[in-house]
């Protein structure tokens, strides 16, 4: 299974994994960090939330925070 690393960047949480995303990887990501990213915006993060970004260490999924909308 591919390494993954988190951190935290510009208020976001970083998920740095290889791309095209394996789903079972994100599922598992997502399992990891959620309870984390519900405690702070009160609702479960979702693929609408992954966007994908360059980044200094190659191309990223990064979860994004809820809109102004959904929160």
């Amino acid at each position: 299974m591919p390494e993954v690393s988190a951190g935290a960047v510009d208020d976001r949480q970083l998920l740095v994994m290889p791309l095209p995303i394996d789903v079972e990887l994100f599922a598992a990501v997502i399992s990891a960090a959620a309870p984390a990213w519900e405690a702070r915006y009160g609702m479960r993060p979702t693929t609408a939330h992954l966007v994908q970004r360059d980044t200094p260490w190659g191309t990223a999924a990064v979860l994004l925070p809820p809109t102004q909308g959904e929160a």
